[in-house]
């Protein structure tokens, strides 16, 4: 792995565990919201949390909001980058996969893939 790459993962790491450290149960009502008022209404939360523990000024508060908010853009730049690049490997891995298979067995497989149950929308790549 490239430092680049290495430098991402730690980078995300640390994000994500900002956002466990500090996370608080979601209210159902709020579940089906749009991811962006979701993201802004956690890190407001995050920029409370710390207000309280730390002892932020005012000048603070609006400059930690600022990174995190501008870290959340890069993550989501970042992760839908990656989405595609999953997407083109599956896709690839299916043509080889297909490539080595007899018809009847690619009939099959492709029986196999539509009963399949569908990932859930969280867990989708």
């Amino acid at each position: 792995m490239t430092k680049r790459t290495v430098l991402v993962f730690v980078m995300i790491a640390f994000v994500l565990s900002l956002g466990i450290a500090f996370a608080a149960p979601m209210p159902k009502e709020t579940q089906n919201q749009p991811k962006a008022i979701l993201d802004s209404e956690r890190i407001q939360k995050m920029v409370d949390d710390l207000t309280t523990r730390l002892k932020l000024t005012v000048s603070q508060q609006s400059k930690v909001k600022g990174v995190l908010t501008q870290t959340e853009g890069e993550i989501q730049k970042i992760m839908a980058d990656l989405r595609v690049k999953v997407q083109d490997l599956l896709q690839q891995q299916k043509k080889k996969i297909d490539a080595i298979l007899t018809d009847e067995q690619k009939a099959k497989l492709d029986e196999m893939r539509s009963n399949r149950k569908p990932m859930p929308e969280s867990t989708k790549p």
